[in-house]
């Protein structure tokens, strides 16, 4: 008796995992994450309700940031509707403040 209930607890774990590349339960996707090209929670969940799976801005302009765009003193906001490009190293100097909207795209320039 012993031995059959070690083979079927064998056997259990053995069947889903040769299985698991002919599974028609899941799909195979391009992307990473649950959500792919639309978010199923968006307007359904919590998260929705209180703005954490806003929509992503589609940015529409490419701005260029040099270091001299973030002095010290100022106060500097950078929307998800813009493409923000840093040309060299960018710092933000003492006693300024530099707030980046959620979903903004920064990249850097080679």
């Amino acid at each position: 008796m012993r031995l059959y209930k070690l083979f079927m607890i064998a056997l259990i774990v053995v069947i889903p995992a040769s299985l698991m590349a002919k599974d028609v339960y899941f799909d195979n996707v391009p992307y990473k994450g649950a959500f792919g090209v639309t978010n199923w929670a968006q307007n359904w969940t919590g998260l929705s309700q209180y703005g954490i799976l806003a929509a992503p801005a589609t940015a529409t302009n490419d701005v260029t940031v040099t270091d001299a765009d973030i002095p010290a003193g100022s106060t500097v906001y950078w929307t998800a509707d813009n493409t923000y490009h840093l040309d060299g190293r960018v710092f933000v100097d003492e006693g300024a403040t530099l707030y980046i909207e959620a979903g903004t795209i920064i990249k850097g320039m080679p």
